[in-house]
């Protein structure tokens, strides 16, 4: 039993998280059993800016009939005959039910295709049996696929695999707007037309894992060219993710010493006032905490441990283990009974403050956008003001400049309970 019952420390509610991945002028069908459906009704009702959904209930018997696929098409000749305005564009999101039973997609796209050729259907599956392993492909994979593909008609840049609105704070526009270059996002797109010609852009920039194999299966299948900018902490690979952006649109990057020395500056300032305070990480800040400590043991800061969930287990390396040997590793759903022997500590996410029971806690979650070296300062700015005390997000405002980086090693004082649950690590090849 103890090792397969798991105890997860309470999350608390994410901070105006908007609906992911809506679509202009579309409606949004999900199909599945009523307690999934519910789930997502209530999820979506409660977002700041409600997506356009119905819900199709159904049961096993309804998909093993066979007559699933009349049932779909049935209600979406109903959904067509009812709203006021025709969608150009319609989501299906089925559940891990039709997985289990082995349902054939390809087969109901392709009569609701044919049956309605003006309107655009995508389909978006999940199971958490996949997700245990592998985090799925974003929502995005699938809308690209109803793009317009002619690359390098439009100047411009396609961010891909962002899970909500990048902030416009971003670096990213005022450097690509000085290139000439127009930047595009499904989140942002006006209308399904103008989400259509997105693939008439230069390339697709990858910000996320997931996005990264919705570009590969772009270029794949539309000989659309991308680049891996999948987000980072660290100032000099922001940098080279700048170059390729401005290398594959032919144009000369424009001066970003400023925002790299306010980066250091900022940096130089939350080392002086953390001192050796530990710092703990958690797996929402980022779908790749391991990278994000990394780059924080390079500022100097005193990274003592990190929380994972399972999806990100493949990032935990023999090689990252030698290389800092007094960072934990704690599996996020282990942590009952965790005995927190560091004392006063600082937490990045609010998982890990719960779990360290700290008061200095920087709410900053991968779904609030952040990116480039003006996601970098939000980060650091609102570590700095968590030194003071209280929970923060990382949309604090940035006080002040933001520093060079020093690698200063971490020494292990032996502060994590090696009896706790917490502790265990998961033993690899």
């Amino acid at each position: 039993m103890h090792n397969t019952l798991f105890y997860n420390a309470q999350e608390a509610p994410r901070k105006g998280t908007l609906h992911l991945f809506t679509l202009p002028q579309s409606v949004e069908l999900h199909i599945s059993p009523s307690a999934c459906g519910r789930k997502h009704a209530m999820h979506n009702n409660a977002q700041p800016r409600p997506a356009r959904q119905v819900h199709l209930y159904v049961t096993d018997t309804d998909i093993t009939s066979g007559n699933y696929e009349q049932m779909v098409a049935d209600a979406v000749e109903e959904l067509l005959e009812t709203l006021p305005e025709r969608p150009r564009a319609i989501v299906l999101f089925t559940s891990c039910l039709d997985r289990l039973i082995g349902v054939d997609h390809s087969v109901m796209l392709r009569m609701l295709r044919e049956r309605w050729p003006d309107v655009a259907f995508c389909l978006h599956s999940s199971t958490p049996a996949t997700v245990r392993r592998k985090r799925p492909v974003a929502q995005d994979a699938k809308y690209m696929e109803m793009m317009r593909y002619a690359p390098g008609q439009a100047r411009a840049i396609n961010l891909v695999g962002n899970i909500g609105e990048m902030a416009q704070t971003c670096e990213i526009f005022a450097l690509c707007e000085q290139m000439g270059v127009a930047v595009r996002q499904v989140h942002t797109s006006g209308s399904f037309e103008e989400f259509e010609k997105m693939g008439e852009s230069i390339a697709n920039v990858a910000l996320t894992r997931a996005g990264l194999e919705a570009c590969e299966e772009a270029q794949k299948r539309y000989g659309m060219p991308y680049i891996n900018a999948v987000r980072s902490y660290d100032a000099s690979q922001i940098a080279k993710i700048y170059e390729q952006i401005a290398q594959i649109c032919d144009c000369k990057l424009p001066d970003i010493s400023e925002y790299s020395a306010a980066c250091d500056a900022l940096a130089r300032r939350v080392r002086e006032r953390l001192g050796e305070m530990p710092v703990i990480i958690d797996h929402t800040c980022d779908e790749n905490p391991l990278a994000l400590a990394d780059a924080l043991i390079a500022m100097g800061l005193n990274v003592r441990a990190v929380l994972i969930d399972a999806t990100q287990e493949e990032w935990v390396s023999q090689r990252w283990r030698r290389a800092h040997p007094s960072v934990q590793i704690i599996g996020a759903k282990n942590t009952f009974g965790y005995e927190n022997r560091l004392g006063e500590c600082l937490c990045i996410g609010e998982v890990a403050g719960k779990v360290m029971g700290s008061e200095r806690v920087v709410g900053f979650e991968s779904d609030a956008f952040e990116y480039g070296f003006d996601g970098l300062c939000r980060l650091l700015s609102a570590i700095e003001r968590a030194c003071e005390g209280g929970n923060l997000t990382a949309s604090a405002q940035i006080s002040g400049d933001i520093a060079p980086n020093s690698a200063v090693s971490v020494q292990n004082s032996g502060n994590i309970a090696p009896n706790s649950p917490a502790s265990a690590q998961k033993s690899e090849p």
